[in-house]
């Protein structure tokens, strides 16, 4: 797990957040969520991912 001693980790994030996260666009996460099957939760309007969920999926993604 990322470790970040300043900040706790939320248990649900938004797009924005999610692309903080990873260090990339929102564009990209919304492009992993269609192409590469990145776990999401849909609330009402709004789409949510688990920290821990998102980096089970990295790891699973990994090259070989």
């Amino acid at each position: 797990m990322i470790e970040n001693p300043t900040k706790i980790q939320p248990l649900l994030m938004n797009i924005k957040e999610t692309a903080e996260f990873l260090k990339i666009s929102r564009a990209s996460v919304y492009r992993l969520i269609q192409e590469k099957g990145l776990p999401v939760y849909r609330l009402g309007g709004s789409v949510r991912t688990k920290p821990d969920e998102v980096e089970k999926w990295l790891v699973s993604q990994k090259a070989e």
